[in-house]
């Protein structure tokens, strides 16, 4: 359980898709100062969202086929899958089990116990089962995916909640352990694989949860996990995820011990459950529960902070943390920290050795305890791949394809719903992906996602263009969408560029605007998602950030002049106020083709020659650093 014993300030906050409880203590030599807990993220591509083109999931409104079983979603960086409770270790692997011998164990190898009570409560029809394939049902009864499971070699269980489709009463399965003995242990550990897959997380009545319950008398239930804990829609946990409870307030010395898998929703996934242990927890167990910092960030410094959570999952008092951390396997710096930690404590630490990230690029930190005689391993190491973003160039675009470099693009959770964006293979306006705010889970929503930085000159015209669009419109509640600017990831501190009206239908709805910067440095753009009751999607895709073109912006508009006009072929180009030293001047006709070409290294005055071209109308577009100016001109030799 969690302890405040000693802490001077307890932190509520959302890290990693879960809630998380940190205790600051009074302790002098702890160096670390409260940062924004903005949430950064690394971005994953692979397994975008594909629906079907005649509906995407909403409420219990169901496509034409069935998504596959992932979407991509902006990860938040900087975190090894924390929890409230500081104990539940996530892996990608088979879990490190405790090294005290289980007292308990159930491995499912051969079926689910017969005793145990196997409970369809709602009368979907929908039981837990065992299975070693994982063969997943869908909505049509079609068996359409095959998922390996925590340990397939031997069986698991599984509640397929797809396989009955959006029932009108929900579906709602419970499966009851037998009564397990733990009289004579003084304290219990708990521990299993688990797989989770969420699809709605906006039903009305039947929110779709994964929850772990443990009763004394079979009657009274304490919940002690939830496998959907922060999970978005169409979001899932490691396969497997690996789970360590410290549930001794609750079981130790207790003759009679229940525990209760309990699924609720109308349809989601599954879940998947494996390898049940009950042990002793160990006298020593110090862990490391998270990467608290850095985040992602544009050209870090050769001084980064790097900052862990640590804890004592024991049952013993410890003091004398032994702590490291490594960057992209380097050479581990090792530090001691000389705190006295209390059974269920946890602080925060900041090594005294910084990092030097200042190389654009990504990194990897591992960071980890290694407390002598500790008796569980699962939980000693925490890891996050941390970019050091290099500052984009104009002129810039992005539409989220493969191949774009979107590593540097953060995410917060104002709403702390666990959810922001994704990215979205369906009703793209070009390409094949787009950036998608999906169905909120809660009443007032509010996500922004943040880009990478920017190195931007005051006194210069930019124009920021990008496309969105609605997925439905009225009756359905649309997002109301703004576009920011700000020479910092602190929304608080943005500017607002554009806040374009709510398109009357679902097509794409273009936005360009103009905009300066009142200093020179580095910016970043931000798009807000934002309203009441909202059931609806939105889409951005296609984003542009350019010089403005002289016609939007009067002060490089009158920097450069074009005479005569008309001419009778040779035109001068002059700069009568710009004070870059180069300039690429491009003379286009009317259908686009250029048909003269200076590249001026000293842009003072430059003479070109269009007397063996065509009488017409003629485009001169003078692209400067200081940015791109569009002039018009007659050429008739009459």
């Amino acid at each position: 359980m969690f302890s405040t014993k000693g802490c001077e300030t307890i932190l509520d906050f959302s890290f990693a898709q879960k809630n998380v409880l940190l205790c600051l203590p009074k302790i002098s030599n702890q160096k670390y100062t409260m940062k924004k807990f903005t949430i950064l993220c690394a971005v994953l591509f692979a397994g975008v969202t594909a629906f079907a083109a005649g509906g995407e999931k909403k409420s219990n409104v169901r496509g034409d086929r069935h998504p596959v079983q992932k979407s991509t979603q902006f990860k938040k960086a900087g975190s090894s899958e924390l929890s409230s409770k500081h104990e539940i270790v996530n892996s990608s692997s088979n879990m490190n089990r405790t090294s005290s011998a289980p007292f308990y164990s159930e491995v499912f190898a051969g079926g689910i116990p017969p005793t145990w009570q196997n409970i369809d409560s709602s009368g979907s029809g929908v039981r837990w089962t065992w299975t070693t394939t994982g063969t997943f049902v869908d909505y049509l009864g079609n068996d359409s995916l095959s998922v390996v499971g925590t340990s397939a070699s031997n069986g698991y269980l599984m509640f397929d909640s797809d396989s009955a489709g959006g029932t009108a009463q929900g579906e709602y399965g419970v499966l009851i352990t037998d009564a397990i003995d733990c009289s004579t242990h003084p304290t219990v550990r708990v521990t299993f694989n688990e797989y989770f897959t969420k699809y709605d997380a906006l039903t009305p009545t039947y929110l779709n949860t994964a929850r772990v319950y443990v009763s004394t008398d079979g009657t009274t239930w304490t919940m002690i996990h939830a496998a959907d804990d922060g999970l978005a829609v169409n979001d899932e946990t490691p396969n497997p995820q690996a789970v360590s409870l410290n549930i001794s307030s609750i079981a130790g010395g207790q003759a009679t011990v229940y525990f209760k898998f309990s699924f609720t929703g109308d349809y989601s996934y599954w879940w998947f459950v494996d390898d049940l242990e009950l042990s002793e927890v160990g006298a020593i167990d110090a862990g490391v529960f998270g990467i608290l910092d850095p985040y992602n960030g544009c050209l870090l410094s050769a001084t980064e902070d790097i900052v862990i959570g640590v804890l004592n999952a024991g049952a013993d008092t410890l003091m004398d943390f032994p702590v490291s951390y490594s960057i992209n396997g380097g050479t581990p710096v090792d530090e001691i920290i000389t705190d006295t930690l209390a059974p269920g404590d946890s602080l925060v630490y900041t090594f005294t050795t910084q990092a030097d990230l200042s190389v654009a690029g990504s990194y990897d930190i591992v960071s980890y305890v290694t407390f002598p005689g500790d008796t569980e391993t699962g939980n000693d190491t925490a890891a996050i791949s941390t970019v050091s973003a290099a500052p984009n160039t104009i002129p810039y675009t992005m539409g989220f394809e493969a191949g774009e470099d979107f590593s540097g693009y953060s995410v917060v959770d104002v709403d702390g719903d666990g959810q922001v964006i994704d990215l979205s293979s369906t009703y793209t306006r070009s390409g094949t992906v787009c950036l998608r705010f999906p169905f909120p889970t809660v009443a007032n929503s509010d996500n922004w996602v943040i880009s990478n930085c920017f190195d931007l000159v005051s006194g210069v015209g930019y124009t920021l263009d990008f496309w969105f669009k609605v997925f439905d419109i009225s009756p359905a509640v649309p997002y109301s969408l703004e576009a920011y600017v700000g020479n910092s990831t602190d929304i608080g501190t943005m500017s607002i560029v554009a806040a374009p009206p709510t398109p009357g239908d679902t097509m794409y709805t273009n936005v360009s605007q103009y905009f300066t910067v009142p200093t020179s440095g580095i910016y970043y753009f931000a798009f807000r998602a934002f309203g009441t009751n909202v059931d609806n999607t939105l889409r951005i895709d296609d984003i542009t950030v350019d010089f403005a073109v002289g016609v939007n912006n009067p002060v490089l508009n009158d920097a450069v002049m074009v005479y005569p006009n008309p001419s009778q072929g040779k035109i001068f180009v002059a700069n009568k106020g710009i004070s870059e030293n180069s300039a690429t001047i491009n003379v286009m006709n009317t259908v686009g083709q250029v048909v003269a070409t200076v590249n001026s290294n000293n842009f003072v005055k430059e003479t070109i020659d269009l007397s063996t071209q065509p009488d017409g109308l003629y485009t001169v577009q003078i692209r400067t650093n200081a940015g791109v100016i569009t002039k018009t001109v007659m050429v008739s030799s009459k």
